[in-house]
């Protein structure tokens, strides 16, 4: 049987990652500009940042009821999301560049599912950094 810690940790891991992966939706496909796509995969590009940036500031209020009393580890947190999701869009720019890859090749595609996976395990790692800083 499940204690209360138990039921705590399990709502917590999931609520923070339904959270986190209705904000990747949004910041990828709703909130995104024209200059974020077309700019997001190039190292140094202002939509690369703008783009990274809408996901740090969506991560900061998704994550903010989570971790009100650990501001620290907050702001750590969206840093560090700010410039993972950015390197990774930047490598996966490079890599469909390098090997000139359209919509219409499974590599495009493959590129793209990894890029994905990378983002969600990110996500994955935040809402375990949740739990161990707020209930464990």
């Amino acid at each position: 049987m499940m204690g209360f810690e138990d039921v705590a940790v399990a709502f917590v891991l999931l609520t923070s990652m339904t959270l986190l992966l209705t904000k990747h939706f949004l910041a990828d496909y709703v909130f995104v500009t024209r200059r974020m796509l077309e700019e997001k995969g190039y190292f140094g590009k202002i939509g690369g940042f703008q783009h990274a940036g809408v996901h740090a500031s969506l991560t900061a209020i998704v994550l903010l009821p989570f971790l009100v009393d650990y501001k620290d580890i907050l702001t750590a947190i969206v840093l560090l999301e700010f410039f993972i999701h950015y390197y990774i869009d930047i490598t996966k720019g490079y890599v469909g560049r390098v090997y000139q890859l359209s919509m219409t090749q499974k590599s495009f595609w493959v590129l793209m599912g990894f890029d994905q996976l990378l983002h969600h395990i990110t996500y994955v790692a935040i809402a375990g950094a949740i739990v161990f800083t707020t209930l464990l």
